[in-house]
């Protein structure tokens, strides 16, 4: 068995103080015992606890160490707890590696872990063990228990756990590890006092609960009273005189200390020496690595529990690879030293011990081997033994069982008793008693050893299925034949019956019976009858039992088939484009499960049905419907509709512009929408096949050169190869110069200085074209509604104006025009020359006279006075007597100017002549 350094000590401890005691009697009626104390009465006040708090920092010396557990079980990985006190009693935090010496049996550790555990870091595994007692029901003490507990369980962190573990004169009802704190309240609420003190049973159950849990583990333990009651665990370590049982409390201490779990003991009530007694529970404080405390009220257990879980979570973790890594039994000793200096100077020091666990070996003997050489009478009973060995456990620690079986029965287990504990093995047998296998063929069986810890099997694996084996010698057993396999259809249900019998070889047959079957089978003792529901594998069990007992059980398996209806596939609904009408085919079938299908025909007058496809030539576009019908033996029909949806190609569109015009400044590319849609959505191409231009994406582009008119075929083609056609013209209009004309340059007479216009023309090919007109040069002012220059001249003369159009693309063109101004003059009248004339007699005397006009504007050329008349060119007139004659002619032009010429036409007529002689002379006579 495991012992600990703490625990060695704690055996002294024991024997000195049972070498010194003497006897005295404590206690109520309940609990009392009698126990020894160092001769004399006990004063607990002599106890001093370890601290009780967390790391409050680095301490001026480190005063102890103590190694509170060790974890073997992950050997060759050896894990300990250390608590490093400092002078000022409370624990060293913030050490590391450097600050420890390790060493296996004398031997430096020169690579570990060290961990250490903190608070916020630290999951806990606690089992509260509580004495409910009946003297816990003094003085409210179990009400302040519970007070302490519920308080404990409302501060634990989420993933710590607890369990609860109450003790009277027995264990009472255990609550296991859980986090769940509703669990854990109504259990504590549920605890009542009653019964004597069964003390050391209590921390056993708790340690054994608490070894497999994770975290930091820890066993709280309480009582008002002494130890009276235990069955397990035995005498505490004072000593007692009622009982018998061995002392065996150190178990205690080695399983916890193998767990690394510290026990925390405290006593309630007050103290007084008359039943109460805390030397137990200091011991197993002590040898645990816990400590004992007295907490005689709820606030002071409270504060404990909290002190508990700091400390729980104050340790250090140290972690090392042992030695010696073969795992066979072996005791190793490990020692822990706290070093200033790296490893220096080592102390203070602490060390424990762990063994390597070994399981048992099995063996069985060669007695036990020959069992299974030939078979064995039914008769005589068996012996079967085994030599265990197991290197760290003795053979009377050692549990050993024999499991067995006879026929088709499930294992018997039995005890094995050691016969024999040699120096290296230890005989276990056990015996199977004959009437165990009568009318049996077989023992199988299977032997286990256990040291404490996991079972091990001998065989080894699998020692269920794969048992040793022992032949019997015996009788037959009997046969069942509940007939042959068979496969049954029908249209509808009837009742099915075929052969069935039960024998023994031995003539020993007890019962032939149906055990298993469909509902209402029976057996007649010839025949099994049924009536089947539905389609199914029915199975039958006929079983057959001898008068040993022995049973055969045959199974027939009736595979029933109810007529299923066929089934029709007439293929899935689908939508199919098409170029052009042809024939469209898909797979359609019939089924039936039971094999006796019929028929498989197309139904309507649409289509074909091949026995594979069905098969028909659409000629529209549409939704064509298709049933297929499978009709079985049964004549059981089904019928299965399917939907075609036929597309066709439609052709596609082409989409061109209207018929258009365009006005350009210039000649530049022009763009314009030109391209093909398809309802199939399988449109392919578009191409110019007549006209100028190239199809630049979804639009028709072309760059005129002057003005023209263009006529364009857009084809657009679909993937089926369907095309449309359409045309459009467009007319371009390049833009041309405007003209402008002032008219001829012209003379303009005027009778005196007046306005005159100009009158221009203006034009611009480009119809709807916004023109601008301007007087470049020149007088006068631009009317362009009514297209004239107007100005009013101030003398004669040649005048210049330029006139200019331009449109809205910038183009110009100008025109000159010289206006010359001439102003009127005067016309001349010539009434002709001043002359005498001499008539004998008065006659018509004529003489030319004119009017002339400078400008040619004369418009009257007229006598005005005088007598006599003007034909445009002689004056005339006949005289009547002797006198001067005036004339005057006047000249009129068409400016209303006038000029008068006067004439004087002295006429002188003839007198009878007065004969006066007068010399001769001579006269001119204008007429004789």
């Amino acid at each position: 068995m495991k012992r600990s350094l703490g625990i060695s000590f704690l055996v002294v401890l024991v024997f000195l103080i049972t070498a010194l005691a003497d006897t005295i009697w404590y206690g109520p009626p309940d609990d009392q015992v009698e126990i020894e104390v160092d001769g004399g009465t006990y004063n607990p006040d002599d106890y001093v606890p370890p601290p009780m708090v967390a790391t409050k920092g680095a301490t001026a010396s480190v005063d102890s160490v103590t190694l509170s557990g060790m974890d073997c079980s992950q050997f060759p990985e050896i894990c300990m707890y250390v608590d490093v006190i400092g002078s000022d009693g409370y624990p060293v935090g913030d050490l590391d590696a450097d600050s420890f010496c390790v060493q296996q049996n004398g031997v430096d550790i020169d690579s570990f872990s060290v961990e250490q555990l903190s608070i916020d870091e630290c999951y806990t595994s606690v089992c509260l063990v509580v004495d409910i007692s009946g003297s816990m029901d003094w003085d409210d003490r179990l009400d302040t228990a519970k007070i302490a507990m519920h308080s404990f369980v409302d501060n634990m962190d989420p993933f710590d756990q607890v369990a609860i573990v109450p003790f009277a004169s027995c264990i009472g009802t255990i609550t296991p590890f859980t986090s769940n704190k509703t669990v854990l309240h109504d259990a504590i609420d549920a605890l009542y006092a009653n019964g004597g003190t069964a003390l050391f049973d209590g921390i056993y159950q708790g340690v054994e609960l608490t070894s497999p849990q994770y975290g930091s583990k820890a066993v709280i333990a309480f009582t008002d009273g002494l130890e009276n009651r235990s069955q397990w665990c035995g005498k505490p370590p004072d000593g007692r005189y009622d009982d018998t049982f061995a002392d065996d409390s150190t178990l205690i201490c080695d399983l916890a200390n193998l767990a690394g779990i510290p026990v925390y003991t405290f006593n309630l009530g007050a103290i007084q020496n008359t039943w109460y007694n805390p030397e137990a529970m200091q011991a197993f404080s002590a040898g645990t690595g816990g400590f004992w405390s007295h907490a005689p009220n709820a606030g002071d257990m409270d504060s404990v529990y909290t002190l508990i879980k700091q400390r729980l979570c104050s340790r250090y973790r140290i972690c090392y690879t042992s030695l010696d890594t073969i795992q066979d039994g072996d005791w190793n000793t490990t020692t822990v030293c706290y070093t200033p200096d790296g490893g220096i100077q080592c102390s203070p020091c602490d060390e424990d011990s762990c063994q390597e666990l070994a399981s048992p070996e099995i063996v069985r003997t060669i007695p036990t081997i020959e069992l299974s050489d030939t078979c064995q009478p039914n008769t005589n009973p068996m012996d079967i033994c085994a030599y265990v060995t197991d290197l760290d456990t003795p053979g009377d620690d050692l549990t050993v069982y024999l499991y067995y079986r006879s026929g088709a029965s499930g294992y018997t287990q039995a005890g094995m008793t050691l016969v024999d504990a040699g120096s290296g093995d230890s005989t276990f047998c056990a015996t199977v008693a004959a009437n165990e296998f009568i009318c049996s063929t077989f023992v199988d069986y299977y032997i286990t050893a256990s040291d404490g810890g996991p079972a091990v099997s001998d065989p080894q694996v699998d020692p269920l299925n794969n048992p040793y084996h022992i032949d019997i010698c015996s009788t037959n057993p009997p046969v069942a034949d509940a007939g042959s396999d068979q496969s049954v259809t029908q249209c509808a249900p009837a009742e099915i019956c075929w052969a069935a019998s039960c024998s023994d070889p031995d003539g020993n047959l007890l019962s032939c019976e149906l055990v298993g079957g469909a509902s209402g089978a029976t057996y007649d003792g010839n025949n099994i009858c049924f009536n089947p529901q539905f389609t199914w594998e029915y199975e039958f069990v006929l079983k057959a039992t001898d008068d040993c007992g022995y049973e055969d059980y045959d199974t027939v398996v009736i595979s029933y088939t109810l007529n299923s209806p066929p089934e029709a596939d007439a293929g899935s609904d689908q939508t199919l484009f098409l170029c052009q009408a042809e024939e469209v085919c898909w797979a359609a079938s019939c089924t039936d499960s039971d094999g006796n299908l019929e028929q498989c025909a197309l139904l309507g007058s649409t289509g074909v049905y091949n026995g594979s496809n069905i098969c028909f030539t659409p000629d529209t576009s549409g939704s064509y419907t298709f049933i297929l019908q499978a009709l079985d033996s049964c004549s059981a029909s089904d019928q299965d509709t399917v939907v075609i949806n036929i597309l066709l190609n439609s052709d596609p569109v082409c989409v061109v512009p209207n018929d258009t015009s365009i006005f350009r400044c210039v000649a530049s590319q022009v763009c314009l929408p030109a391209y093909g849609t398809d309802v199939d959505g399988n449109f392919d191409l578009c191409q110019i096949i007549s006209g100028p231009g190239s199809l630049v994406g979804s639009n028709w582009c072309y760059t005129p050169a002057a003005d023209q008119t263009v006529m364009v075929t857009l084809r657009c083609t679909d993937s089926c190869g369907a095309y449309c056609e359409s045309q459009f013209t467009v007319g371009f209009d390049i833009n041309q110069t405007p003209a402008i004309s002032l008219g001829n340059d012209t003379t303009i007479f005027q009778c005196t200085s007046e306005e005159y216009c100009i009158t221009y023309t203006a034009s611009d090919a480009d119809a709807g074209q916004t023109s601008t007109i301007s007087l470049v040069s020149g007088p006068g002012v631009l009317d362009t509604i009514d297209s004239t220059i107007c100005f009013t001249p101030d003398t004669a003369g040649t005048y210049c104006f330029v006139a200019m159009i331009e449109d809205g693309c910038g183009a110009a063109d100008e025109d000159t025009v010289y206006i010359e101004i001439q102003f009127n003059s005067p016309p001349v009248a010539d009434a002709g020359s001043d002359q005498s004339v001499f008539q004998c007699s008065p006659t018509e005397i004529c003489w030319v006279a004119s009017c002339s006009d400078l400008d040619n504007n004369l418009t009257t050329c007229q006598l005005v006075s005088g007598l006599g008349t003007y034909d445009g060119t002689n004056i005339c007139f006949t005289p009547t007597g002797t006198g001067s004659y005036e004339f005057v002619l006047q000249a009129t032009d068409a400016c209303g100017a006038t000029d008068d010429d006067t004439v004087t036409i002295d006429v002188t007529m003839n007198s009878a002549p007065t004969v006066v002689a007068q010399d001769d002379t001579s006269l001119f006579l204008c007429t004789s």
